[in-house]
């Protein structure tokens, strides 16, 4: 038998068997609602960056002043999924071995931030985690560059719901997300918004 063909056999078995495994796992009604996608950064390109959306769960004020709290990853060049799925998000994601093979499963995360925030992950700069930089000369080199990608997402993602446009907004995160963060409240300065 062919080795290219038996390769082939070998890798889509693990990979019929491991989706059929993830497809039962139902979906977290605490998770809901949620959203993703992309917020483009350049109007020329298709440099984007990625973005994960918890709305609060266990509101304390009325939705229109319940505010939204913005991820950033620290890094640099970590994608803030990390924090999502591993920190912060309604379920964690965690893996276990058992008969030699890596089960993957997800569990309630009672500290979740999205209790009490709508919880807006971002992975940036572009080029990071799952956002896309079209060309690397794109990607910044600099908190300025960063910053300005920032402030774009940031914008596009409030015109994506009118509602979030009156809501406190505050922005957060871990590590090298300690010059982001500063980098993108200048922007925010900057450009009166």
């Amino acid at each position: 038998m062919d080795f290219k063909f038996l390769s082939f056999l070998i890798f889509h078995y693990f990979l019929i068997n491991s989706s059929t495994i993830y497809a039962s796992l139902p979906f977290p009604n605490d998770s809901l609602p949620t959203k993703s996608g992309y917020l483009r950064v350049n109007d020329t390109t298709s440099s984007a960056i990625f973005y994960t959306f918890y709305e609060a769960q266990n509101l304390t004020t009325p939705l229109s002043q319940t505010p939204l709290l913005i991820w950033l990853q620290g890094g640099p060049g970590c994608s803030s999924m990390l924090g999502n799925f591993y920190e912060l998000c309604p379920w964690r994601v965690s893996s276990s071995h058992r008969q030699k093979i890596e089960h993957v499963a997800h569990n309630p995360n009672n500290g979740s931030w999205n209790r009490i925030f709508g919880l807006l992950f971002l992975d940036n700069p572009i080029g990071v985690g799952f956002s896309i930089a079209a060309t690397p000369e794109e990607i910044p080199r600099n908190q300025k560059g960063v910053a300005k990608h920032l402030y774009i997402a940031i914008k596009k993602f409030i015109e994506l719901n009118e509602s979030f446009k009156d809501r406190p907004i505050y922005i957060a995160g871990e590590s090298y997300a300690g010059k982001y963060v500063p980098a993108i409240g200048y922007q925010v300065l900057k450009k009166n918004w």
